[in-house]
């Protein structure tokens, strides 16, 4: 598949053509298709992929195949999105777009759950943080608060073993 249709796929969970009406391509399902593919450009205009829209996916590389997977969502229309581990294996440039576009996914009023280990990322973009050690929540609170609880920095930065136990 192409670009845009790998994210016209995240639309179609919001389509209302039923099977039947996709086989013999029925005037609605035309039109429905049509407002599928408006979405899919919009998204990809949005995360800044619009001009590889007619590209093969497989040709795309990992950050741009990392932000059509997030327009892909987009057009899902979703009220929260889990990120989990957005950023591993993108460099530091990549990073910094998808910190902005993460930005701006929540100026649109979608809520983020972020699972990332690049700290200053999740520094920079969460209004709350929690930090897990070893299965274990060890601290909760703002970015601030929690850069500067002992136990994070003690288990984070101090050199705590993994076999100590957090609580």
């Amino acid at each position: 598949m192409n670009v845009l249709e790998n994210v016209m796929v995240g639309g179609h969970r919001s389509s209302r053509s039923e099977f039947l009406s996709c086989a013999l391509r029925l005037p609605g399902q035309r039109d429905e298709e049509a407002r599928l593919r408006n979405v899919a450009l919009q998204e990809l205009e949005f995360v800044g992929l619009q001009h590889l829209a007619g590209f093969s996916a497989a040709a795309l590389t990992f950050g741009q195949r990392r932000m059509t997977e997030l327009a892909r969502s987009l057009a899902t229309e979703p009220e929260m999105l889990l990120l989990d581990e957005p950023a591993s294996g993108l460099n530091t440039g990549e990073k910094r777009e998808l910190a902005a576009l993460i930005q701006r996914i929540r100026q649109r009023g979608i809520t983020i759950l972020l699972v990332e280990h690049d700290m200053s990322m999740v520094m920079k973009l969460s209004d709350s943080v929690v930090v897990l050690h070893n299965g274990a929540k060890i601290a909760e609170g703002t970015p601030g608060e929690v850069q500067s609880n002992e136990k994070v920095i003690r288990v984070y930065l101090g050199g705590e073993t993994d076999n100590v136990a957090a609580g």
